[in-house]
């Protein structure tokens, strides 16, 4: 399955803020480091701008300015105001949205999370916050959950074109998850070939047993010899055994050597 690249926006301005912002919390991630190879920069990159865009997007939208200027000190201020709101007014959907950004921005995706899920206790038909809490699930790994979440913000407000791609692009991922956990993975491969050769194996026992006796059979009437037909059965069952057996052990070592 083809993944897909999703930020393709004319909005030059917005992106290059957004990728900013990203690249400056990325590069926080002690685990990447300086060895990390320019194609797994750029999907952790990528990633991590997938999981900022909403809260990108609602600093832009509600501060009337780009996010990437806004200071730590500022944002935190922000919070704080955007908390002493909620506590007078819980209905206020921006200071909400504000509130979650801007821990989301300086990096406590944690806080984010935390403010987005009381949100939702409190209206749980709020589409931005679903879709913040999606693209939070969705950088956290969990991909699944995100996809639901994104489809739940969707459901909430069905016209909304940046919630219809982001839904493509995750549920694109989410395919692809369950592409790389289906029973097409190594070690189910590897059962499947084992049972197959346990198949042969005990076909090719029963072919032995014809063979032996077609073969048996045919020197026999060569010598003008009429075997006993019990006799002949006993006979070529006994042979068709040991050949069974001598083929199964010997395939085991086979497939010890190359599974």
């Amino acid at each position: 399955m083809e993944e897909d690249t999703f930020f393709d926006d004319p909005n030059i301005l917005f992106l290059r803020s957004l990728e900013a912002r990203a690249q400056e919390q990325v590069r926080l991630r002690s685990e990447l480091g300086e060895a990390v190879s320019q194609y797994r920069w750029k999907t952790v990159l990528e990633e991590r701008m997938m999981m900022l865009l909403p809260f990108h997007n609602a600093l832009f939208r509600l501060l009337d300015r780009d996010p990437h200027t806004l200071q730590d000190k500022e944002l935190n201020k922000t919070a704080k105001e955007c908390k002493k709101k909620i506590e007078t007014n819980p209905d206020d959907r921006d200071s909400w949205l504000l509130w979650a950004s801007s821990h989301a921005y300086t990096n406590k995706m944690n806080e984010a999370e935390d403010v987005l899920r009381k949100a939702l206790s409190h209206d749980r038909d709020f589409p931005d916050a679903w879709f913040m809490i999606g693209a939070l699930l969705y950088g956290f790994g969990r991909i699944q959950d995100a996809s639901r979440s994104i489809a739940q913000s969707l459901d909430l407000d069905p016209s909304n074109m940046l919630l219809q791609k982001y839904q493509k692009y995750i549920d694109n991922k989410a395919q692809l998850a369950d592409y790389k956990h289906s029973p097409t993975k190594t070690t189910d491969r590897k059962k499947l070939v084992n049972n197959a050769l346990n198949l042969c194996g005990y076909c090719a026992g029963v072919y032995l047993a014809v063979i032996f006796r077609v073969l048996v059979g045919t020197l026999m009437g060569y010598y003008g010899v009429s075997p006993d037909a019990t006799i002949f059965d006993f006979l070529g069952t006994i042979i068709g055994i040991i050949g069974l057996g001598g083929f199964l052990v010997w395939w085991v070592i086979i497939k010890r050597r190359k599974l």
